[in-house]
């Protein structure tokens, strides 16, 4: 949610009944400080704030001593080695997050003294695992493995695929790309419609090449990274795929120049609404796909009815 978790956003989700999170990616400090304590302002409910794992170590340092002292429920860790900050994590009495890709690193996670283990499928939207497993294998996979609470990220958006998340094993879901398209969302209108107007077949991931994964919607500009990807230099490749290409896409609507990461399941997605009522919508939803699930089990030769 790099560019997305806002406060907003994030105070909106959290009235609503979820867990609102903050990212810090590609923010500076001050800028994530602000947004961090309009959040807190906003909403008397828990927040988490997210904070990716980068090279620029002077930058994180600033980051985990700010959020660390700030009203956060848990903090979530993506994107690198969560080994040097799980520490001040814990030690601040805050709830620990990890990001994984794979059962293994799940596993690593618990041992790392994860609260909980968010495993990311492929068909999430950003950065992405080359292992390229898909969530009805990485879930129940998953569950096996650890025995901390699972959350399943990646693909869904609705109720459907809550329901289906939690049979496979999980205990809650995550969801980013539903949440771009929520009212509170910080999206510019172009980036919207263009969402709203694709196929769950009209995103890409560029940048395997150089070990740097995104899955983003296809557009102008996704096309000439991946033209370009093949014979770029590697910091040719982090310019193209910077918050910069995102700012311009996400924020500025312009989809010459703009990436736009999300997920396969933007092609689910048909309306923008209120965070409360895709929160509301998606339990309501997930009910019922559920006790249709039951039903089917316990009388598999009666006729079922398929849910709305």
């Amino acid at each position: 949610m790099t560019l997305v978790g806002t406060a907003k956003l994030a105070s909106a989700v959290s009235e609503g009944g979820g867990l609102g999170v903050v990212s810090a990616g590609r923010m500076d400090v001050e800028t994530f400080e602000r947004e961090l304590e309009d959040a807190i302002a906003m909403t008397d409910k828990p927040l988490g704030v997210n904070i990716p794992v980068g090279r620029n170590i002077e930058w994180m340092k600033a980051i985990f001593d700010m959020a660390l002292q700030r009203n956060v429920k848990i903090v979530l860790i993506g994107g690198g080695d969560p080994k040097p900050w799980s520490p001040l994590v814990k030690a601040a009495g805050k709830l620990l997050g990890i990001v994984v890709a794979s059962p293994q690193q799940a596993a690593k996670a618990e041992a790392t003294g994860a609260d909980l283990v968010i495993a990311e499928s492929i068909e999430a939207g950003g950065r992405t695992s080359r292992d390229e497993i898909s969530g009805v294998t990485l879930i129940p996979a998953t569950a096996d493995r650890i025995s901390v609470p699972l959350v399943a990220a990646g693909g869904i958006v609705d109720g459907r695929g809550l329901a289906a998340a939690l049979a496979l094993g999980a205990d809650a879901v995550q969801m980013g790309t539903r949440f771009m398209l929520a009212k509170e969302s910080p999206l510019h209108q172009n980036a919207w419609e263009a969402m709203l107007a694709s196929d769950i077949t009209d995103t890409l991931v560029v940048g395997n090449h150089h070990r740097m994964g995104r899955r983003v919607l296809h557009s102008a500009a996704s096309e000439k990274v991946r033209q370009r990807e093949d014979d770029a230099s590697p910091e040719e490749m982090i310019e193209m795929l910077s918050g910069e290409w995102s700012r311009q896409g996400l924020h500025l609507g312009n989809l010459q120049q703009g990436l736009i990461a999300c997920g396969q399941g933007v092609g689910l997605i048909h309306e923008v609404l209120p965070a409360a009522d895709i929160i509301a919508n998606a339990v309501r939803q997930a009910e019922q796909h559920l006790q249709r699930a039951f039903s089917i089990v316990r009388n598999p030769k009666r006729s079922s009815t398929r849910c709305e």
